[in-house]
């Protein structure tokens, strides 16, 4: 009897223990693993566009500019025409249109011996050219005296073949004459404003020749498009 109960008890232990095994032994559920969510990089700046350096193209031109026949404003009845270069003609012109007693203005080349040059051509420093402002006025509101008293406030006319940081002989400093009167009250105005520098006077007196107008897109460039540099590269 004895021997009944030892062999049931070793044989309950058995199971016991090869249930514990196999329960030991089972692999658990494995927990769901979370999808990594890698962060997508951060996308590179775009690069910046190169600046556009060919400051004198502007890629369209004001349509609310009108299209003018120079070759009639200058005969405007009544009118007089002054021809001044003092280095880019951009700003010039801009600043000569705000005055009272001017008709219009016009931009372009003079002095040299390329015939119809361009700008292109001008820019070479070859042609003998300078950059030249046409200012048509009435004289009964502001006289050639008092034109050429703003040419003179309106750059430095003791450097050489040059303004600023803007360098060549077509940026010379020159007062383009049309008659007598006009070469008088020039050299006139000329030594009346000497007092003012320190420096000698550069600016050229010379008789008008042939005055080239400029491209359309450099006609009052700063009221179509503003600003710039004058130099084709800048």
């Amino acid at each position: 009897m004895m021997r009944q109960v030892l062999w049931s008890a070793t044989l309950m232990v058995a199971v016991l223990v090869l249930v514990g095994c196999e329960r030991a032994g089972a692999s658990p559920p494995s927990p769901a693993q979370p999808s990594a969510s890698v962060p997508a990089a951060p996308s590179a700046p775009a690069p910046a566009a190169p600046a556009d350096t060919k400051a004198k193209e502007p890629s369209a031109v004001n349509p609310t500019t009108p299209k003018r026949d120079w070759s009639e404003i200058v005969k405007t009845p009544g009118a007089e025409v002054a021809t001044l270069a003092l280095g880019c003609f951009w700003s010039p012109e801009e600043e000569f249109r705000k005055v009272k007693g001017v008709i219009d203005t016009e931009v372009g080349y003079t002095g040299g011996n390329t015939k119809n040059p361009t700008y292109k051509d001008v820019c070479t420093d070859t042609t003998g050219h300078a950059e030249a402002l046409q200012i048509v006025f009435d004289p009964k509101v502001i006289t050639y005296d008092e034109i050429l008293d703003l040419f003179w406030q309106m750059h430095d006319p003791t450097q050489i073949d040059r303004q600023g940081p803007d360098v060549g002989t077509q940026y010379r400093t020159a007062i383009f004459t049309t008659n007598d009167a006009q070469q008088k009250s020039a050299k006139a105005s000329k030594e009346r404003w000497q007092k003012q520098f320190k420096k000698p006077i550069a600016t050229e007196i010379v008789k008008l020749e042939v005055f080239y107008p400029a491209e359309e897109y450099h006609q009052r460039y700063w009221e179509k498009r503003g600003g710039g540099s004058c130099k084709v590269g800048h």
